[in-house]
């Protein structure tokens, strides 16, 4: 729709959670995420972000909507 194609939005999703990684052990986006405490459980971290995950994978995710390019990483 917008020619960004499958193969670039995959790399821009794995540098995006590297990145995002690499400040996080550093320090620098503390003041971004704020403690919550849920049922007695402290949530002190993104467990969104998918560093761990090997670049090769991203092209393995399916895609969210059938024909679509946007997945969601696992």
């Amino acid at each position: 729709m917008y020619g960004v194609s499958r193969e670039l939005q995959d790399e821009f999703a794995y540098r995006s959670h590297q990145l995002t990684a690499e400040n996080v052990k550093n320090g620098n986006i503390s003041q971004e995420i704020l403690p919550i405490t849920v049922k007695g459980e402290l949530f002190n971290t993104d467990e969104s972000l998918k560093s761990h995950i090997p670049k090769d994978n991203f092209g393995r995710f399916k895609p969210v909507i059938k024909g679509g390019t946007v997945t969601a990483a696992k």
